[in-house]
């Protein structure tokens, strides 16, 4: 029965890729194939590794995954996140490390139809065979970051998180998220954790904007 009604919506809406818009799937082979560059750059002393920059289908992609509750473009954006985790855990050696991701305030959460990031950490530790650990808890509500300067945005996160502890302290993890653009976000969530006596190895985007592109390292390729 479930099948039926699934097929009868795919004949009045049929399926179109976010990217090209072609028919039969939400992100087409064409358009999410090329994993592009693995960017890597330093946030306030953190290694940060993007699967590529914030812009054509894979901005598109995520913008439909976490705005408008495309879930099926949950698997491929996962997929786009673990290459970015391989490619920091082998620069540092901490393949085995725990998977901390970002997660979304309870109110934003619930307009989404659930934790967008938390959806996409497990599948990646799934498909890296990573553990998945909700360690950060918001605090208080920062204002909206759009439009914010660098400093500004980090004034805005300043002491935003607190971190449970490890299991066993000096425990190594992996920041995982979406999308950096300063950093601050990451920079917050990982003095939150090294306060709770994790030791932070790195995070892994799944994009980052144009304005964190590092000009003067070279892309890693997978």
């Amino acid at each position: 029965m479930i099948r039926a009604v699934h097929s009868l919506i795919e004949l009045v809406y049929p399926v179109m890729c976010v990217g090209c818009h072609a028919p039969g799937s939400s992100w087409c082979e064409d358009c999410r194939s090329p994993p592009g560059p693995q960017w890597v750059h330093s946030v306030a002393g953190l290694d940060v590794v993007a699967s590529g920059e914030y812009t054509g289908s894979l901005r598109q992609a995520l913008l439909a995954y976490k705005e408008r509750g495309n879930r099926a473009l949950g698997t491929p954006l996962a997929g786009r996140l673990s290459s970015a985790v391989t490619v920091l855990g082998h620069g540092v050696g901490a393949l085995d490390s725990v998977l901390v991701p970002i997660t979304s305030r309870r109110a934003v959460a619930r307009q989404r139809g659930g934790d967008h990031m938390l959806r996409l950490a497990r599948i990646v530790g799934v498909e890296t065979g990573a553990s998945v650990v909700r360690a950060l808890q918001p605090t208080s509500a920062a204002v909206d970051s759009a439009g914010l300067t660098a400093a500004q945005r980090a004034m805005n996160q300043a002491g935003q998180m607190v971190a449970r502890a490890p299991g066993i302290i000096g425990s190594p993890a992996i920041l995982i998220d979406d999308i950096v653009t300063t950093g601050a976000t990451l920079a917050e969530a990982a003095r939150a954790l090294e306060c709770a006596g994790w030791n932070v190895l790195g995070a892994a985007t799944v994009a980052a904007t144009r304005r964190r592109r590092p000009t003067r390292s070279r892309p890693r390729s997978l």
